[in-house]
């Protein structure tokens, strides 16, 4: 059996918590005894599907924001000019800019830019 390096438990942690791999399939995978994999799990208080709720969270969020861009380029382009512009302008003003662009980005859509006045 092999011993595996801390990003390879990590790694192990993850699946379980969030994919929910069962610890005989995670044993499998990493060639690691599963009596170890589960005392270590249990010592450190691993949770299968403990973060399952986020990804629901993160499809919704994405589908409601995609619903949100269709009904937004209904409206005439002056009007999505300004929603674009206030949006940018509320999210800098909260310091959420940056992070709202980087989640946009990991879910394939384009950044917001900076609307032109």
């Amino acid at each position: 059996m092999a011993r595996l390096s801390a990003t390879q438990w990590e790694q192990a942690k993850a699946e379980y918590e969030v994919r929910g791999t069962s610890l005989k399939r995670l044993a499998q995978q990493f060639r690691v005894d599963r009596a170890a994999l589960s005392r270590k799990a249990k010592k450190e208080g691993w949770v299968q599907s403990k973060s399952q709720y986020l990804i629901e969270k993160r499809i919704n969020a994405i589908n409601e924001m995609a619903l949100i861009d269709a009904k937004s380029h209904t409206l005439p382009k002056a009007f999505q000019n300004v929603i674009d512009a206030m949006v940018w302008e509320k999210l800098k003003a909260e310091g959420l800019l940056e992070t709202a662009n980087t989640a946009r980005i990991n879910d394939g859509m384009s950044p917001l830019r900076k609307p032109r006045q």
